[in-house]
């Protein structure tokens, strides 16, 4: 995982302020998450249980944040029917599946702030 955390500080261009990791400890991409903002040391926000709202707030809290999500996480954000999806900020790191190209399209048209 050392590896993989200095590759995410090249993507990144520096470590992160903060991580927010929405899925349960028990998944791998999860626990990643958490070890790379003790490595980073910088704050974690984690949930217990999944709840789409409360991720809407947190990345609304947290500008510059980077999150760790499964594509399908992604997907269920872009359906938040609101408009202050284009004043997010963050960047999205996925995991675990594909990535589509129609999710791709549709996050730069409603996160035009954000990164993924």
């Amino acid at each position: 995982w050392l590896v993989s955390y200095d590759a995410n500080d090249d993507i990144l261009n520096a470590p992160p302020s903060c991580v927010i990791a929405p899925g349960p400890i028990a998944h791998s991409l999860t626990l990643y998450a958490m070890m790379y903002a003790y490595h980073s040391h910088c704050p974690c926000y984690m949930q217990m249980d999944y709840h789409p709202a409360q991720l809407f707030h947190q990345l609304i809290e947290h500008p510059k944040a980077v999150v760790f999500i499964v594509p399908s996480v992604l997907e269920q954000i872009l359906q938040l029917n609101t408009k202050k999806l284009r004043d997010i900020s963050v960047t999205f790191l996925t995991s675990g599946a594909k990535l589509e190209p129609h999710t791709i399209k549709r996050f730069k048209e409603r996160m035009p702030k954000s990164q993924v």
